[in-house]
Formats: structure tokens, sequence, C-alpha cells
């Protein structure tokens, strides 16, 4: 787990510190211009400014490669100032956006993971939805995930998976892989640790990694939180039962080993992800079930997806730019980047699988500081393609909001550190998150 999370984050999370030092050329602040006006790059095209919050290389080499063959756009990567804490960035955000400023694009992770439905409600985000209808390519089922009531916002260019596997055989079926279930599992297991001690992780760290695979997979705690109604149930028998067995079958003295622990807990970003997780071997001595919830076992889907400023001027570069990013061509490409991700297009889905099968898909691997390969190329198996199948299939959106997650870490640290009762901890989880869901309405 620690190996594959590492590589995970490294490849996921090149911050835009990144980004701006790449295109400093023709870089610009939003301090000189908003989109309400027509900002012309240094190389006399129009400017489409883009806040990326997170990026990975091949999104900023395909960025790259537009501005190199577009005739009339640039896309142009919003400076952002990385002093700010992430609450006021994401306050920041939030009113660019209702007094009209701000940037023309804005990533999901851009967004610092804020809950995109407040922003949709006041009218921020241009609907997607016609654009989206002619883009019969696209995997259908990424595009409803993302509808609303008032219609689609998101245009989706890749996404991955966030899944759980166990050491042990799951004694049940994955449509009763519940917190019941899963605490049955580890009581008869006789299993001494549920998850990892990360190398420099203090104690209520290694409570908070626990929690976040329970709480329905990183930190979601969508068992908990209904984001359709705004309501949340901390205060309620089962969270409290989930803080109590957590906090005792965790050992804070032990830097754990893979083969130790019970539930593992990791993101399917890529097809090289798929030569490090290694389905076909854990699938013998384990199960890939997703993570326990009331519906049975659930993957989340971690989609790349892109939300256009209602009040851009540059709309035209802004389609032009999609349709560059979700051409047969650049998935393809994308596909084959040791950090790219699984492409949107389900034409090149199925035919990457079939070159995968016969060929070894990704000619570069990671390697170590000595040099070393972390993983071995490899083709892949019939059996680990129906897998993939069957897990996106049982898979869901993953609904971003880092802020339900900063309360609950905030509150139940206390838990942890042994100040306060699990009963005192989920009632001020509950009166937080509460209110903040009661600002989104």
């Amino acid at each position: 787990m620690k190996k594959t999370c590492a590589f995970f984050m490294l490849n996921l999370c090149v911050i835009i510190l990144t980004a701006c030092s790449s295109f400093s050329p023709g870089s610009i602040g939003m301090e000189n211009g908003t989109v309400s006006e027509t900002v012309v790059g240094t190389t006399g095209k129009e400017s489409v400014v883009f806040r990326i919050g997170t990026a990975s290389q091949w999104l900023l080499k395909q960025i790259s490669e537009y501005n190199q063959q577009s005739e009339d756009f640039e896309i142009i990567i919003d400076v952002c100032d990385l002093k700010d804490d992430i609450s006021v960035f994401r306050e920041r955000t939030s009113i660019e956006l209702s007094t009209g400023k701000g940037a023309d694009i804005y990533e999901t992770y851009a967004f610092t993971n804020l809950d995109a439905t407040p922003c949709i409600k006041k009218g921020c985000f241009a609907e997607m939805t016609e654009y989206l209808s002619g883009k019969s390519e696209i995997l259908s089922r990424l595009i409803e995930l993302h509808r609303t009531e008032k219609g689609i916002y998101a245009v989706p260019v890749s996404f991955t998976i966030d899944t759980m596997y166990t050491n042990q055989k799951i004694p049940c079926e994955q449509k009763e892989w519940n917190y019941g279930a899963a605490f049955r599992l580890a009581n008869a297991s006789g299993a001494e640790y549920l998850c990892h001690k990360p190398f420099g992780w203090t104690d209520k760290d290694t409570g908070m990694a626990a929690l976040s695979i329970f709480g329905g997979g990183n930190g979601q705690y969508d068992e908990f939180v209904n984001l359709a109604t705004r309501e949340c149930n901390f205060n309620s028998p089962e969270f409290i039962r989930l803080l109590d067995f957590i906090n005792e079958h965790l050992d804070y003295t032990k830097q754990t080993e893979e083969s130790d622990v019970l539930f593992h807990a990791g993101a399917i970003q890529n097809f090289l992800s798929l030569y490090a997780h290694d389905f076909t071997g854990k699938m013998k001595n384990g199960d890939y079930y997703g993570y326990p919830t009331k519906d049975g076992g659930t993957n989340y889907l971690l989609v790349r997806t892109f939300y256009v400023n209602e009040k851009s001027e540059h709309k035209d570069g802004v389609y032009d730019f999609f349709n560059f990013l979700l051409s047969k061509e650049q998935q393809e490409k994308m596909v084959k980047e040791v950090d790219g991700e699984f492409p949107v297009r389900a034409d090149v889905l199925k035919d990457s699988w079939e070159i995968a099968k016969k060929e070894k898909l990704i000619d570069s691997i990671p390697t170590d500081f000595n040099g070393t390969p972390l993983y071995e190329k490899r083709i892949l198996s019939d059996e680990e393609e129906a897998l993939f199948w069957e897990i996106l299939e049982h898979s869901k959106l993953y609904a971003y909001s880092t802020m339900l997650e900063d309360i609950v870490q905030e509150e139940v640290i206390q838990y942890f550190e042994g100040k306060i009762t699990a009963q005192d901890a989920a009632k001020l989880i509950q009166n937080r998150v509460q209110l903040y869901l009661d600002e989104g309405k």
C-alpha cells in the first residue's frame, strides 16, 4: 500500500507551481485579466485562462501541444497564490465566481475540492448538456453521473478508480459488503491491524487513515452525508460504533507492513497502476470489494472534470480546447503516459485493453532513486480486464468536498488522542458539518 499510494500521489499531485513555472512565458495572474475582458497573450492569440489545482505531466504536455498547434487560442495557466490557506483559496474562488470574475475554465482539483452544487445553483457555471450531447464516444455513464436537476455542467476528460481490497477472502456477496460485514471479518480474521501506520505519521494520523477508509473511501463519508438533501447523521450509533471499532483495532506502536494489515485502499490510476496492483495476484488471497457501505461494496470514480465560467467571454476557445483533449489522438497519447489516466472515450478504453493484452502498453516504467524499476512490465490478462470492468460497473462518482474531511479530522483527532469520547466527537462533527451543509442550501 505504501508504494502504491506514494506512486499515486506522486503522479497525481504535481501542483500548480509546476504548471506555472512550465508556462511562465505569457502566464498571467487574475489581477491582469478577468473573464469579462479579451486577454491577449504574448503570442497574439486570444487567451483562455485555465485554473488548475493539481496537474499531471501529461496534462501539461497536452496544454503545451495545444498552444503550439492552435492558431487562434492560447491556454494560460492561472497563477495561484500557494501561500493562501486552502479555506482562504476556496472562499476566494467562490467570491470570484459569484462576482463574474475568475478563470474561464476550472478543473475539478483546481476547485480545491469545492462542492460544485452551490456554484451550479447560483448560475456560476455554464451548462454543458448540449455540448456533451454531441460527444457520443464518451462513456455515457461518466456523463450521466454528472447530471443534476438543472442539467450537466461538468466535462469529463479522464478518470481513475478508488477501491479497497482485503488480504482475506470475504465470506459474503458484494451486495452485502457493509460496515457490519467489515466488522465481523475483522473480528473473525484475527488480524491484528486494520491499516498501515505510514512512516512518519503520528498516532492520530493513523486513526484518520482508518476512518477515511471506513468513512466511505478517502474521507467522503457518504454513509453519513447526503449532499443532495444537504443533511448529515454523524451523531448516530453507527458512526459512534465506527469510531470505537477503529480505536480498538489500531496499534499505534508498530510500523506495519502490507502483509500485517487486513484492509488496503488505493487508486487504480492507469494501466501502469494495474501492473502495481497485480489484480490476479491479489485475488488469490483476498478480494477487491470496494469500500463497505449500506449499499454494498462500492468503488469511487475520481473524474477529472472541467467547469466553464458562465461569464466567460472566450467560450469558443474553451470548446476548441475541450475538442482537442477529447480527440481520439490525445486520449490515446494520455493512456500511454506513465502518469496518464484512464480515457473517457469508450473506443479508446476498449482498444487500449486489447493492446494491453497483446503487448506492454506503457514503455516507460518509473524507477527509484537507484534507477531500479518499481514495477515489472507485463501483458495484462483477460481475467484482469473482466475484473476492471466489474469494478468500473460497481463504482460511483466521488463527491469532492474537502471541507467535510477538514471538519471531521479537526474534531475526531481529539477522540483518538483520548481527550473526548466518541459520543462527544460525533456531536461536534454533526453540528459543524450540518452548519456547513446549511450554508450551501
